[in-house]
C-alpha cells in the first residue's frame, strides 16, 4: 500500500504524490483517491509557509483523514 505525500513548496503551491493539486480542490481529490486507508505524509520546504501547512492539515481532515505525519525537508 503506497503512502500518499502532500508536498508543499516555498511557493505555497501544493502536490498530491506530485500532481499539483489547488487548496480549495484538496479535500475532493483525496477523497476520490482509491485506497481507503489512506496514509498521509506532509511533507514542506523549509521555507514553506506555516499557515499553508496548516490550511492542507485542514484540508486532509475535510477529506475524513484524521492520521497523519508531517515532515520537513533540510
Amino acid at each position: 500500500q503506497k503512502n500518499i505525500v502532500i508536498f508543499v513548496d516555498n511557493k505555497g503551491n501544493i502536490y498530491v504524490n506530485d500532481n499539483p493539486v489547488g487548496l480549495g480542490q484538496l479535500p475532493t481529490y483525496l477523497e476520490k483517491m482509491p485506497n481507503k486507508d489512506k496514509k498521509v505524509i506532509i511533507k514542506g520546504d523549509k521555507k514553506a509557509n506555516y499557515q499553508t501547512i496548516i490550511s492542507v492539515m485542514d484540508a486532509v481532515h475535510k477529506a475524513g483523514i484524521n492520521h497523519f505525519n508531517l515532515a520537513t525537508e533540510r
